[in-house]
């Protein structure tokens, strides 16, 4: 799928390991002086592969 297709990765955390296998990633987007939205994402790693749930667009560097 082309890169455009995808939203842009918004400012975020490191991500971070819960157990070997969970990690979780915090970010917000502010949409105005008056709201803020909180975002999450949980990722599973299973045999090589992860599942990813609440998806967010993160950056490359991390």
């Amino acid at each position: 799928m082309d890169a455009a297709a995808y939203p842009p990765a918004y400012p975020h955390d490191p991500i971070e390991a819960i157990t070997d296998d969970v990690f979780m990633v915090r970010g917000s987007i502010k949409l105005n002086a008056l709201m803020k939205i909180t975002r999450n994402m949980a990722i599973r790693r299973r045999l090589r592969l992860f599942d990813k749930f609440c998806a967010q667009s993160v950056s490359k560097r991390n």
